[in-house]
C-alpha cells in the first residue's frame, strides 16, 4: 500500500523548514544558498508559498515525520 501523505507547501520560516527536513538552521541555510537567486528574498521572516514550492522542487519534498 502506497502512502500518499505529503507536506503542504505553505509559508515557512527558516527554522520551520529546517524542522521539516530534520536538520539544523545552519544546514538548511547552506542547502538554500545555491538557489538564492531562484528563490528570492523572504517576505519578513517567511518564504512565500511560491518560494517554498521552489525549495521543495530543488531539495526534494521533505518526508512527513510522525
Amino acid at each position: 500500500m502506497e502512502d500518499n501523505k505529503h507536506i503542504p507547501a505553505g509559508p515557512y520560516n527558516l527554522m520551520e523548514l529546517a524542522q521539516l527536513y530534520g536538520v539544523g538552521r545552519h544546514v538548511i541555510k547552506n542547502w538554500l544558498e545555491p538557489f538564492e537567486d531562484i528563490i528570492g528574498p523572504k517576505i519578513g521572516n517567511y518564504y512565500t508559498v511560491k518560494q517554498v514550492k521552489v525549495i521543495f522542487e530543488k531539495l526534494g519534498e521533505p518526508e512527513p515525520r510522525y
